[in-house]
């Protein structure tokens, strides 16, 4: 017979401790807007439209990651049915 252990559920993604894949895509992400507005952005600081225009379609883009991806996080993944049955 198959033993079934009690523990905790997470109810998103926020609850500790945090996954070490979920810790290294926050700093991956972090990384990636360091590298972009600190890298490459200073090599078009010579052509001031084309640096405004590509920083802020990267931010755009770049806020719509973290708000998704928050909101994904935010979610609880429990099957409702489940939360019924109780």
């Amino acid at each position: 017979m198959v033993e079934i252990q009690k523990r905790p559920v997470r109810t998103n993604g926020f609850g500790c401790p945090l996954h070490p894949s979920q810790v290294f895509t926050y700093l991956l992400f972090f990384g990636d807007l360091c590298t972009y507005y600190g890298i490459d952005m200073v090599s078009y600081s010579h052509n001031r439209v084309l640096s405004v225009i590509l920083s802020t379609i990267y931010a755009v883009l770049a806020i719509g990651t973290f708000y998704y991806g928050y909101k994904s996080t935010k979610i609880n993944p429990t099957d409702p049915t489940i939360e019924l049955e109780k």
